[in-house]
């Protein structure tokens, strides 16, 4: 996958290599639009290409290689700067606690995940569904915070990108919502999400919206 792989978007993907080659990134960004028309993956190339070791720059835009080890380790949705939050099923016990939201689930729930981050690195435009898994939880949205707060050791740029971000829980939003208040320097997060108005008016004006038309 490249920007001239993703169906459509010129608008979106101009703005956000704009952004990268004019070093004013945004620490938040959403795009929005309607459901399936490849949010994710300009969300996902946006993160290839900023820790990308050798990006192609011609005129005005920058390509990510594709064939250097980070590049590689995106493609795998395994580079250690790019953390993807999505709905997660109900484990045991309560979700109050300070652990990882993976923490309470069984071996064949985490199995599952495992399998649907594999179709998604295969096809960018394949939607995370886990069965019963409709809410991201406050354990994801405090993994997310105390992920930040950790010194990477991978150079490059962190991104954290919140796949549907409506599923948010109250909750999951107000922790969010604090994590968006104070930015971190050299760490960009992206919500999608196609359906924006049920995501909390505080949220939308901390992001730079990009709306994503349809193809």
């Amino acid at each position: 996958m490249s920007w001239e792989n993703i169906l459509s978007h010129e608008r979106a993907k101009k703005i956000l290599q704009r952004a990268i080659l004019e070093d004013k990134i945004a620490s938040a960004y959403l795009l929005w639009g309607l459901e399936g028309i490849g949010k994710d993956s300009l969300a996902l190339e946006f993160a290839k290409t900023v820790n990308c070791l050798n990006p192609i720059i011609r005129k005005d835009e920058i390509i990510a290689c594709d064939n250097c080890r980070s590049c590689k380790q995106a493609k795998a949705l395994t580079h250690p700067n790019i953390q993807l939050i999505y709905s997660l099923p109900s484990g045991k016990g309560s979700d109050t606690t300070s652990e990882s939201p993976l923490a309470k689930l069984s071996d064949e729930q985490i199995s599952e995940i495992t399998e649907q981050l594999k179709l998604k690195s295969e096809n960018v435009y394949h939607k995370i569904s886990v069965p019963n898994a409709t809410q991201i939880k406050i354990a994801s949205i405090r993994e997310v915070k105390k992920n930040l707060l950790l010194t990477s050791n991978t150079s490059g740029r962190r991104v954290v990108i919140v796949l549907n971000a409506e599923e948010m829980t109250t909750e999951a939003a107000n922790a969010f919502l604090k994590t968006l208040e104070e930015p971190h320097e050299n760490i960009t997060i992206i919500l999608t999400s196609s359906k924006k108005e049920m995501l909390m008016q505080t949220i939308l004006s901390r992001c730079q919206q990009i709306h994503c038309e349809p193809v």
